[in-house]
């Protein structure tokens, strides 16, 4: 038994570090090498590695384990991850609501990081939804926070961010300028989905001012980046 325990143990260690890379795939692998649903911390690694594989119903089914969980930290990244789920299945008002009940548990709770990733999360939704006049105020709570953070991979996700915020309200040179310090972000600490995501907005902000062969280019440099990470969300 001890031995079993050592090992899912480990596996959990290895996915949240592949995780935490975004190597998606080797993530998904290490967690279902030693599978314990008893643990809710392997449930909440597995359901995010099924989620960030594509798996949602997958990843839906392993969250169920984990409810009335009582560890406040897992409790909130169980509401992050349902709010994802929303998202992407189109329900963008409950994702909204799960988003905001996720950052107000990680407030109450202290857990800045947790804090940054629900409010980037529902930043993005705000700006897809409402467009960026909707994002103002967040924006500056979201900056604030990851700036406490000191996290590198939370510096390039808020880059990536206001990369697409300055985007969409207009100033494509603000948005190079975010989307140039995200790869520096990215190159400190190297990130294969996080990658991709700056050469698609970069993509598209080429294409908004007209530059389609640029455009084309980062189109193509972020399919070649994303490729280690086995994933797409």
């Amino acid at each position: 038994m001890a031995g079993r325990l050592s090992k899912t143990s480990a596996a959990v260690e290895a996915a949240r570090r592949y995780l935490a890379a975004g190597r998606f795939g080797d993530a998904l692998r290490a967690a279902q090498s030693h599978p314990s649903l008893d643990s809710p911390e392997q449930c909440v690694v597995l359901a995010e590695a099924r989620w960030r594989m594509g798996q949602r119903a997958s990843a839906a089914a392993v969250l169920e384990h984990c409810s009335g969980v009582n560890d406040p930290q897992i409790a909130c990244r169980v509401t992050e991850l349902r709010a994802h789920l929303a998202r992407e299945e189109g329900r963008i008002k409950e994702a909204i609501g799960l988003f905001n009940a996720c950052i107000e548990a990680a407030q109450a709770s202290h857990e800045l990081p947790q804090v940054c990733r629900a409010q980037l999360a529902l930043f993005g939704v705000l700006l897809d939804q409402h467009g960026s006049q909707a994002c103002e105020s967040l924006a500056i709570e979201v900056r604030r926070n990851v700036i406490r953070s000191g996290d590198p991979l939370l510096f390039g996700w808020l880059h990536r961010q206001f990369a697409e915020f300055e985007a969409r309200a207009g100033n494509s040179s603000r948005a190079f300028r975010h989307l140039e310090a995200g790869f520096q972000a990215v190159v400190l600490t190297p990130n294969p989905w996080l990658l991709g995501l700056l050469w698609i907005v970069r993509s598209s902000v080429e294409g908004l001012n007209g530059t389609i062969s640029d455009a084309l280019r980062s189109a193509r440099r972020a399919r070649e980046s994303t490729r280690p990470s086995g994933g797409g969300s």
